[in-house]
């Protein structure tokens, strides 16, 4: 698992408020951000986006054959297609971001263990 950004932020650490409320439900955020790569795209299986405008950017870096494999996130999980803002404003935009993401996760985590079986 992966996770790249469509805008140009290699190198950049993890925004500070999202890694201390990933840290206050007990996730570990550690590293830096990477830019979203024609070989990372390549090599997954799954390409998960958190907004209608991130699916249109990334599909443009696959293969006609290959942009099968992004989605997203919220139409995947949940059968609805709407966007995880990006949460600029305030603590409680950033929360409600962050439920978000793990409820989609957690919705993937459960669908893969269901098809390993």
């Amino acid at each position: 698992m992966a996770s790249a950004g469509t805008h140009n932020l290699y190198g950049q650490p993890y925004d500070p408020k999202m890694v201390a409320i990933a840290a206050k439900h007990g996730y570990t955020m550690a590293g830096h951000s990477q830019q979203m790569t024609k070989e990372l795209l390549q090599n997954a299986d799954y390409v998960f986006v958190m907004e209608r405008d991130h699916r249109k950017q990334v599909q443009k870096l696959l293969p006609y054959t290959e942009r099968y494999k992004v989605h997203q996130i919220t139409q995947y999980c949940f059968g609805e297609e709407y966007n995880i803002e990006d949460p600029l404003y305030s603590d409680e935009h950033y929360e409600f971001a962050f439920r978000q993401i793990e409820a989609c996760c957690t919705n993937i985590l459960k669908r893969s263990a269901r098809r390993a079986l």
